[in-house]
């Protein structure tokens, strides 16, 4: 049976990386998609290395699915470890469906192993990939600009901690008896954040 592996992403933890649950659901209502596991993670686009998405690449079988909302949940990678995380994909045969790029969509009516659409989608994909990186790279300068100009003007703060939710987090660690994800849930937050806070405390 094929497998579709749904997945979705944050860049940080005070984002929420189940935005965009409700379109990938109705997605695959849409296209009467069946056996679909989702993954979750607060994680940046622009690394390679991220637990959730690696987990899902181990799991795929050839000829499941990778739905995606947009390319940039994907990846905001530069080109060579796009390369690298496209052949990841490739050697596991996943078919990867792009809610926002109709070409994508090509794959679910295709037979697997169809050239002529895989040769397209991977084209189109490769695009969008290009842009996702660039527009990462561009807001990376603006923000850096930004933070530099405050800086100089003696207005930069910095981003302020959440103090409660981290004294909360903590409170649950130190107890014991839960797991990250059960804390996460607790807490409402990300099992990144719970990591972040473990972090933290062994630190100090």
């Amino acid at each position: 049976m094929t497998t579709t592996h749904a997945y979705l992403r944050a860049s940080t933890d005070d984002q929420d990386a189940t935005r965009a649950l409700d379109t990938l659901n109705e997605f695959v209502e849409k296209h009467q998609l069946t056996n679909v596991v989702h993954y979750v993670e607060n994680f940046s686009g622009a690394k390679l290395e991220r637990p959730e998405l690696t987990r899902l690449i181990a799991a795929a079988k050839k000829d499941d699915f990778l739905l995606v909302e947009s390319i940039d949940r994907l990846t905001r990678l530069p080109a060579a470890q796009y390369e690298a995380l496209k052949a990841r994909i490739e050697v596991r045969g996943l078919r990867v469906i792009v809610v926002d790029l109709p070409t994508s969509h090509d794959a679910l009516k295709s037979k697997p192993g169809d050239r002529i659409i895989e040769l397209i989608n991977g084209l189109m994909m490769d695009i969008a990939a290009h842009y996702a990186h660039e527009d990462y790279t561009k807001r990376r300068q603006r923000q850096a600009q930004g933070i530099a100009k405050a800086k100089a003007e003696n207005k930069y703060k910095g981003r302020p901690a959440d103090i409660n939710l981290r004294s909360k987090i903590e409170s649950y660690l130190n107890k014991g008896g839960n797991t990250y994800a059960e804390i996460a849930k607790l807490c409402d937050c990300s099992v990144g954040m719970v990591a972040k806070v473990k972090k933290i405390i062994e630190a100090i």
